[in-house]
């Protein structure tokens, strides 16, 4: 019997991003998560400023009523607290003083960089983070646009204690073939730490997480699926050090090319 999963990004709650916009749809969401395996969901909604200024009172609001409304539909999933974070310059600062949740009321933070643009010296910045008593994770690297043209900073932040979450879909090409290829490169190069869904929607942003799973599962063998999908987010849930992969350095970077000609992307109604 194939162990729980724990979605540690994820974005189910309704009405309080870019997920669903209404109670029905989040309950389908979560009705899938379930069927998916997902025992334990991190409920991550985006803390934008001036977009969506999410708070931790808010979310915890948000987690505790979503979580009856679980209850009476029924749906055995267990919620906990957290957030996307966009990364500014105040996030520390809010963390301290407790304005913005970390993920499952502990040390690890979920960050999302820019899309579009790369800061400079985020090294820095999560070695201040981790200086500060935070664990950084970093929200699906391979779906930023600079991301190709930075790949060895980015395999980087992990030497320096951050961690990489990879989205499922991306491995299975929902997002596109370069978020593919990087999703790959960064898995076979034992850089990534997790794999999460970032679901936001039954049919235009599901879950993934079991055709990912097989997907890794024949790329890099069961120990080290089990290690990104199974242990790692159990770790997050449990404020426990992750497991660092055993396979690192495998690939040189000067290869960090191949083709992605014969893989086909999943389809996905929308």
């Amino acid at each position: 019997m194939r162990a729980a999963i724990v979605d540690c990004h994820c974005h189910l709650l309704p009405e309080i991003d870019d997920g669903p916009g209404s109670l029905r749809d989040a309950l389908k969401l979560a009705s899938l998560a379930v069927e998916e395996g997902i025992t334990d969901a991190i409920c991550t909604p985006h803390v934008v400023p001036g977009v969506y200024n999410n708070t931790t009172e808010a979310v915890r609001i948000a987690v505790a009523a979503f979580q009856c409304e679980l209850s009476r539909a029924a749906i055995p999933l267990t919620l906990h607290t957290g957030a996307e974070i966009r990364i500014t310059g105040d996030v520390e600062t809010r963390l301290k003083r407790g304005e913005i949740p970390t993920l499952a009321e502990g040390r690890y933070v979920l960050l999302e960089p820019p899309a579009d643009v790369r800061l400079p010296r985020l090294d820095a910045y999560f070695g201040a983070l981790i200086e500060a008593g935070y664990l950084p994770i970093v929200a699906h690297p391979e779906r930023l646009l600079w991301a190709g043209r930075h790949i060895e900073e980015i395999i980087g932040y992990v030497g320096l204690g951050a961690h990489l979450q990879v989205t499922a879909g991306s491995l299975v090409g929902f997002f596109g073939r370069e978020a593919l290829r990087l999703a790959r490169w960064l898995l076979e190069t034992g850089a990534v730490g997790l794999i999460a869904s970032d679901a936001h929607h039954a049919s235009r942003r599901p879950h993934l997480l079991g055709d990912a799973r097989r997907l890794v599962e024949a790329l890099v063998g069961w120990r080290e699926a089990e290690r990104i999908f199974v242990a790692n987010p159990q770790a997050v849930l449990a404020g426990h050090p992750l497991v660092l992969s055993d396979q690192g350095g495998r690939r040189p970077l000067n290869k960090f090319r191949f083709s992605t000609q014969f893989i086909r992307p999943i389809e996905v109604a929308r």
